[in-house]
């Protein structure tokens, strides 16, 4: 029973990271600002959720079924500390928080985070995916590779990305309650395009709500292609990869996001880097490193090409003189400023957890409901919402557990995890859904969470 209960929470937990790029939900609060929707002070129930319950009702029984009364003794006065300090911030955010119905539901998701990565650093799996354990430099027994996670994830985002290119070729979208899908047109105002002397080009979204989270989403994809083919060893397996990798490209590519292209550049680069640093590639002898620099190479080739064909709109999206680049620097321009002014404001505990744009409409009324938006910056976000205080206490907390250990980052495992932190901490400069998006706020505990397993080389059942 115990091992049957222990491959459902493990199927589980892949069921749910398929379905986080996927927007599907309840909305259960739905506030609006003179009779628009205001989009930022929802509160609904994704599709993910309800299978993220039944992942943490069946964990705690598996837990409560193994535990045959042990209990820990060891205790540490730092811990103990931090979490007192931690839970004291929290409540007085909430307390000077001014829609604190809100707060509260941003401070349940970020709670869902920090179980999300206990139950990843705690999971014990029942069978490790065949690999290559001379390319990964560690024992294939007893650790979790995370391939099979991967996998859910790669191809939850192909799905997505199939569907992007759709709406580019197409140059249209359908809506879908189901699958959280919203129609989207280039003749409605506001929604993302490309405009160019021949017209209005409508840029892929995928299933996501707008094409810079596609972008985000679709390079933590290709991160963890990178790494499935390092050391997937099966030439149909590769194949395969292959062919998704090419989709999950055009998919990127259909986004027109400069962030996400640049982050993709930067990946190939870091990604070529690792590969040259390998020893295999100087022996002659051996095949594999060749495979990965012409996988790597042909990353770059899918960009070309499409670039080529698509030129003007690849022009359009850089030339600081086109109409809506313009309006859309002017704008982001204008949101850095008001995030700093309401930094101010509020420096020490912040606006609370969820009301930057509360706080935004107290200073700019009567403005419609799609001007009240968060700033283009995750850092500046977050500090607007916890204040010095707040951000303070995640420096501390980042500084105590990485001085409090030695990590073995010479792995390819743990190279992945760190590729996808440097490219989150590139990426939060241009963007603020990874901290205002269930789905970008659970990706970031999700890395979160598998670098912490990787850390404890938990053994298998």
């Amino acid at each position: 029973m115990k091992n049957k209960l222990n491959k459902i929470i493990e199927y589980l937990l892949y069921f749910f990271v398929f379905l986080i790029p996927w927007q599907t939900r309840w909305i259960i609060w739905n506030p609006k600002i003179s009779e628009e929707v205001w989009e930022y002070g929802r509160i609904a129930i994704y599709g993910f959720d309800v299978i993220f319950v039944i992942l943490f009702i069946s964990f705690l029984v598996c837990s409560f079924i193994k535990r045959k009364g042990k209990k820990e003794r060891e205790k540490k006065k730092g811990k103990i500390l931090l979490v007192a300090c931690c839970l004291f911030f929290v409540v007085l955010n909430f307390i000077f928080a001014e829609n604190k119905l809100l707060s509260f539901y941003w401070l349940l998701r970020i709670l869902q985070g920090i179980v999300l990565v206990w139950i990843l650093s705690k999971i014990k799996f029942l069978k490790v995916y065949p690999v290559r354990s001379t390319e990964l430099n560690l024992e294939n027994s007893g650790l979790f590779d995370g391939v099979k996670l991967a996998w859910s994830f790669v191809i939850s985002m192909t799905l997505s990305a199939s569907l992007g290119v759709y709406q580019f070729l197409t140059q249209s979208t359908f809506a879908n309650k189901w699958l959280g899908l919203a129609f989207h047109s280039s003749e409605i105002l506001g929604n993302s395009v490309v405009e160019t002397a021949t017209g209005r080009w409508l840029r892929a979204y995928g299933s996501f709500p707008h094409p810079n989270i596609f972008a985000g989403f679709l390079i933590v994809a290709v991160i963890f292609c990178f790494y499935l083919y390092s050391i997937l060893f099966k030439k149909y397996q590769k194949n395969v990869l292959i062919i998704l990798f090419l989709i999950l490209s055009a998919g990127l590519f259909f986004t027109f996001s400069r962030a996400g292209w640049l982050a993709f550049i930067i990946v190939i680069l870091l990604d070529y880097y690792f590969v040259r640093k390998k020893s295999e590639i100087r022996n002659p002898s051996n095949s594999a490193g060749r495979q990965k620099l012409g996988f790597v190479f042909l990353c770059f080739c899918v960009f070309v090409f499409l670039s080529v064909i698509y030129f003007p709109l690849v022009k359009t999206r850089f030339q600081n003189s086109a109409r809506l680049e313009v309006k859309s620097n002017i704008e982001r321009i204008n949101n850095l400023e008001q995030s700093f002014e309401i930094i101010k404001n509020n420096l020490w505990l912040g606006t609370g957890i969820g009301n930057y744009t509360v706080e935004l409409q107290k200073m700019c009324p009567d403005q419609p409901a799609y001007f009240y938006q968060p700033a283009h910056n995750v850092y500046l976000l977050v500090l607007s919402e916890i204040g010095i205080v707040g951000f303070f206490l995640i420096i501390i907390i980042l500084i105590y557990y990485f001085f409090s250990k030695k990590l073995e980052i010479r792995n390819q495992k743990f190279k992945i995890v760190f590729l996808c932190l440097g490219v989150f901490l590139f990426l939060f400069l241009f963007d603020h859904f990874w901290w205002t998006l269930p789905s970008g706020l659970l990706i970031i505990f999700l890395i979160a969470g598998l670098f912490f397993k990787l850390d404890k080389k938990i053994n298998m059942i």
